[in-house]
């Protein structure tokens, strides 16, 4: 997420079925050759090797990405050059899980929660 010093970002998180979080900033916003690689891991939008404020190292996104799938959902993005993004974190109400209780001894099980 980008935010310039006079801009706004803004979080909310809905339920309808699924769990959606909403992420959204005024930052420059994305083209679509960034967009389509902005959950690659190391990916930066900004490739400035000068840049003099902070920056990530490209992975935020990459990690997003990969926990959503990890729970069966996925993220989304809404982004225009100078209009800001929109990223949603959609992860399912009742996601399939793996069986997880295994046994330890005789008549004593433990579940993962």
């Amino acid at each position: 997420m980008h935010c310039c010093g006079s801009g706004w970002c803004s979080a909310s998180a809905v339920w309808s079925g699924d769990a959606v979080l909403e992420v959204a900033d005024e930052g420059p916003g994305l083209g679509p050759a960034q967009t389509a690689r902005i959950f690659e891991r190391f990916y930066r939008a900004d490739t400035s090797r000068t840049r003099t404020t902070g920056g990530g190292a490209g992975l935020g996104l990459a990690v997003v990405d990969s926990l959503g799938t990890a729970h069966a959902g996925h993220v989304e993005i809404d982004s225009a050059p100078g209009w800001g993004a929109t990223f949603r974190v959609r992860l399912p109400g009742h996601a399939e899980l793996p069986p997880t209780t295994r046994e330890l001894e005789p008549g004593l099980a433990a579940r993962r929660v």
